[in-house]
């Protein structure tokens, strides 16, 4: 009896709008960006060695200033949580393009900034709470604010470095646990933990149910994962394995020959020797070429009337 496993990875499968499932990060990036404004808060009260303020401030006392570093999802979430919260906040990026569908997706007017050492240490020096949310494609995090930056923020005041998973974007930055997760260096508490989502796993596990639902219960219509995956694009594009020809499988033993097992599922149906149906016409099937060409000829077939 022939096993194989196919498996799906998330990281590459794609949605129908053709971004992938991580850059949508329902589980993780929102959830990340909530979590790191809720941490903040907690480790500002006095209870926790911060400076015993409330982000929102009350009347008569002002409200904390928040600078977050990154226009992506897990900075506008974070962006979204701090003014709900009614903190002050500045967005940095490297991007002008990010920021701006940045102030277009919140609706409401908020403090952007194109990152610039300058300007970068003039708010840092006034901030109270700092969010690391900048996130590299490929490789380390760029490091966008060094020690000598960190040395001049306020005592008391607390960076939470969500991008910590590649690096991090504070020099100062040391991975940490949930067993232990904050240290002080300068004064200021330093919150890294990886994958801050798993703070909230009930919520990260209702947005997976959320994605992978759909998908079994298509695959339960359509009948078998192999035929879901030849109709399905996006996710064919997280496929690793092979999928054996089940028939053959199955019969091994009976003096069925057993077929080696096809690789991954073309992306293109041509190739599986039939062309896509035309205007006019209907799907034909390639035949061997003649006269030495070496290629294969497409012949369009019309239907015949009466």
């Amino acid at each position: 009896m022939c096993v194989c496993v196919f498996g799906i990875r998330r990281q590459h499968a794609r949605a129908r709008q053709g971004r992938s499932w991580a850059a949508a990060e329902v589980y993780k990036r929102q959830s990340a960006g909530n979590t790191g404004i809720q941490v903040a808060s907690e480790y500002r009260s006095a209870d926790k060695g911060g400076q015993g303020l409330m982000l929102g401030g009350i009347s008569g006392v002002a409200p904390a200033e928040v600078v977050i570093i990154g226009a992506g999802t897990v900075g506008e979430f974070a962006t979204r949580a701090a003014l709900g919260l009614g903190a002050s906040v500045k967005v940095f990026d490297k991007s002008i393009y990010r920021l701006r569908r940045l102030q277009n997706d919140l609706g409401c007017r908020v403090w952007t900034y194109v990152i610039q050492p300058q300007e970068l240490l003039k708010s840092i020096r006034t901030a109270d709470v700092a969010i690391g949310a900048l996130r590299s494609e490929q490789g380390r995090t760029s490091m966008v604010v060094p020690e000598e930056m960190v040395r001049e923020m306020k005592s008391g005041s607390v960076i939470v470095d969500v991008s910590i998973d590649r690096g991090g974007c504070f020099e100062t930055s040391e991975v940490t646990t949930h067993l232990d997760p904050v240290f002080k260096k300068y004064g200021v508490v330093h919150y890294c933990v990886p994958n801050i989502a798993s703070r909230v796993p009930r919520t990260a596990s209702y947005a997976l149910t959320n994605i992978f639902t759909p998908i079994l219960l298509s695959m339960g219509e359509i009948g078998r994962f192999e035929d879901l995956i030849k109709r399905n694009l996006g996710l064919r594009h997280g496929g690793h394995g092979r999928l054996p020809d089940l028939g053959h499988a199955a019969g091994e033993g009976n003096g069925v020959p057993r077929r080696r097992p096809a690789l991954r599922v073309a992306a293109d149906p041509r190739a599986a020797g039939v062309d896509r149906p035309r205007p006019g016409g209907v799907p034909t099937t390639r035949r061997p070429a003649t006269g030495g060409a070496g290629r294969a000829r497409h012949r369009m077939i019309r239907p015949t009337v009466g």
